[in-house]
């Protein structure tokens, strides 16, 4: 039988704060919650940043802006100087608008004012949040990167409903193409007027299907999800904008959270950590 000593380490009553990785919230509709399949922004976003932020689904299916306000107040929830009560969120991409855009009467139609409305009430409240100044207690910066929703197909979003719906007809189509490119256009003017980064989904998903022979449907599931082509296209134009024009946001330039295992005093590990660790 082997006796396991009890060390003066083990038995130490140091206050340790716990540990807690900084963030990359994903704040959006179904788009933004279908994100983490295989091959989608959200998952790819995880890989990238490992070890460096832990990037969370915040996506909901169904929702528009004007529901994701009240949501909004409980995920990102306001933290005292000097806490640590929650994980602090380094970077966050607003992804809505294709529910708002949905043809009236459908009970998640917003308009076009209220949207513009809602998005910078959005917008303000994350940053807030923050601090009063979009920045965070130690001075690191929050970066907020909104996303525009994607084209819609009428062809694939018809034969998706009329599959899911025996008693569908084509008078009851929810979407419209030319409704939901304005509102993809509101949220451009919405970046450019609060000064923020926006990933133009609308263009460059369009762009990407006249060049495809498979058109829309190579990015475009059911003419309003994402495949993962789609999403590639997503993911791409995010990690442009931060090699463009936000460096510093890069994982490379990202603290990690524990020593590399190289890195690692093999012979005293415990004094590679912190000592209450």
């Amino acid at each position: 039988m082997v006796t396991v000593p009890v060390t003066q380490s083990a038995m130490s009553t140091t206050k340790c704060e716990p540990f807690s990785m900084d963030e990359l919230v994903m704040f959006g509709d179904s788009i933004t919650q279908f994100a983490w399949q295989a091959g989608g922004t959200g998952a790819e976003l995880a890989n990238y940043y490992q070890r460096r932020l832990d990037v969370v689904n915040r996506g909901f299916s169904g929702y528009n802006t004007a529901w994701a306000l009240h949501v909004a107040k409980k995920i990102f929830p306001a933290q005292s100087a000097g806490s640590n009560s929650f994980p602090r969120k380094r970077i966050v991409t607003i992804w809505f608008g294709a529910n708002d855009a949905v043809i009236p009467p459908k009970p998640q139609t917003v308009t076009p004012e209220q949207f513009v409305e809602n998005m910078v009430k959005l917008i303000e409240m994350i940053q807030a949040r923050a601090s009063p100044t979009g920045s965070h207690q130690d001075g690191s910066q929050l970066l907020v990167v909104l996303i525009t929703p994607p084209p819609i197909s009428v062809a694939l979003r018809a034969a998706n409903l009329a599959s899911r719906f025996p008693d569908w007809r084509p008078e009851n189509m929810d979407r419209d193409p030319a409704r939901t490119r304005l509102f993809a256009e509101l949220v451009c003017q919405v970046a450019q007027q609060k000064g923020l980064p926006v990933i133009d989904t609308w263009t460059a998903i369009t762009k990407a299907a006249d060049e495809s022979q498979g058109g829309l449907s190579t990015f475009l599931v059911d003419g309003l999800h994402l495949t993962p082509a789609g999403y590639e296209i997503v993911t791409q134009e995010f990690k442009s904008i931060l090699t463009r024009h936000y460096p510093s946001f890069l994982p490379e330039s990202l603290p990690h959270d524990f020593p590399w295992w190289n890195d690692i005093d093999a012979e005293h590990p415990e004094n590679s950590f912190p000592s209450c660790c």
